[in-house]
């Protein structure tokens, strides 16, 4: 379960290649429904076959380059992959009445948690006020909100640095540097 780069590929031609129609011994694999996320590829694929039922399942596909050439590599939902963005309108669309496969609850359910929190921490941010401080997730910064950046950033002042554990790589951040965040790993701290 490696990765398939294709020589001279863009990442249009690797998703180009992992969502491509196909023959497939005496049946037919589809895409029914794609989305990216960033170099995370999901889609609803299907094999139909001379007088079996549809078969279907959902395909998670990592996007890389390996010295300048795009590649993928293809994972479904039974392998658990650590990558929870895929859509939640998926989950309709490979269940077991619809000929679904592979169907993992437990990889679901963390898809749906980590969603929600998704949908939270970009609540959090939408209502920050000018001053008011917030905690990065995944560094452990502490910030003080200075404005909106974009759709998906906030910008914030560097008011307390998480000091890591020696084998952490330090950031060259300094206290009362100005950073850009997404929305998505702010978390409200409260007095």
């Amino acid at each position: 379960m490696g990765w398939t780069y294709i020589s001279g590929a863009t990442r249009q031609q690797a998703i180009a290649d992992v969502l491509q129609d196909s023959q497939y011994k005496n049946g037919t694999w589809k895409t029914l429904a794609k989305t990216c996320v960033g170099n995370t590829l999901w889609a609803v694929r299907e094999l139909t076959r001379q007088g079996k039922a549809p078969k279907r399942y959902i395909l998670c596909a990592l996007l890389g380059k390996n010295r300048g050439d795009w590649g993928h590599k293809d994972m479904d939902e039974s392998m658990g992959p650590y990558y929870y963005t895929c859509p939640l309108q998926f989950f309709e669309l490979v269940k077991p009445e619809t000929g679904g496969i592979g169907i993992n609850p437990e990889w679901r359910q963390r898809v749906r948690e980590y969603q929600a929190q998704e949908k939270t921490s970009n609540t959090i941010a939408a209502n920050l006020s000018v001053g008011q401080r917030f905690k990065s997730k995944s560094s452990g910064n502490e910030f003080e909100f200075i404005r909106e950046y974009s759709k998906s950033f906030v910008v914030g002042r560097l008011v307390q640095k998480f000091v890591p554990p020696p084998s952490f790589v330090l950031s060259k951040l300094q206290v009362g540097d100005w950073v850009r965040v997404k929305k998505s790993d702010v978390l409200l701290l409260t007095a």
